[in-house]
């Protein structure tokens, strides 16, 4: 995904990737010998041969499984997650969230779409965020209170916000090519 960035460890007893920023789509192939192992901030997901999708979040790591299942391990906690299932997890929990539908999520990545359901508006624009060229400003906490669900072009940020200006309470202000703004609409059109 734009602006994601990785650090591989690939040795004779291990498969380690440090996701450092972004998403990533990982195909794992099986190899019982040399398990494969996504590291973030948060904790670990292991698969032995699997496909699935890890989101690295501000303070939090997102899983969505598409096939077969993964180990997800913070200091806290160790779950096994299945296809279909999808988990948020940070230093202190693995959280559940809505199942997921792998064929929509590989049409997504295929088609450089944007698939939220019942997602805050700020997690939305972190995610537009990695596309758009400039400062994307907002406040955090003001629009967390909005939830999304929308099909949106990942690869073109001014047109996901256009679109989500038509059917939210939110302005869009931009301010030069490199200053965006987006805020609550005081007075949304009725």
């Amino acid at each position: 995904d734009a602006r994601s960035a990785v650090d591989l460890n690939f040795d004779a007893q291990n498969r380690t990737l440090h996701l450092i920023s972004g998403e990533i789509l990982l195909d794992v192939a099986k190899d019982a010998n040399r398990p494969f192992r996504v590291i973030t901030d948060q904790g670990s997901v292991r698969a032995l041969g699997t496909r699935f999708v890890v989101e690295r979040l501000d303070t939090a790591t997102r899983l969505a499984m598409i096939e077969s299942s993964t180990e997800v391990k913070n200091a806290e906690q160790q779950r096994t997650v299945h296809a279909g299932q999808q988990v948020r997890f940070d230093h202190s929990g693995i959280y559940s969230q809505a199942a997921v539908n792998g064929a929509e999520i590989e049409q997504a990545w295929a088609s450089h779409q944007l698939i939220v359901k019942d997602q805050p508006l700020s997690e939305v624009l972190d995610q537009l965020n990695r596309y758009h060229s400039g400062y994307l400003m907002f406040d955090r906490t003001e629009l967390t209170k909005i939830k999304v669900t929308a099909v949106l072009p990942a690869d073109d940020s001014a047109r996901a916000l256009r679109l989500l200006a038509r059917s939210l309470p939110i302005k869009i202000a931009t301010f030069t090519p490199w200053v965006t703004r987006v805020s609550l609409d005081s007075n949304p059109p009725k």
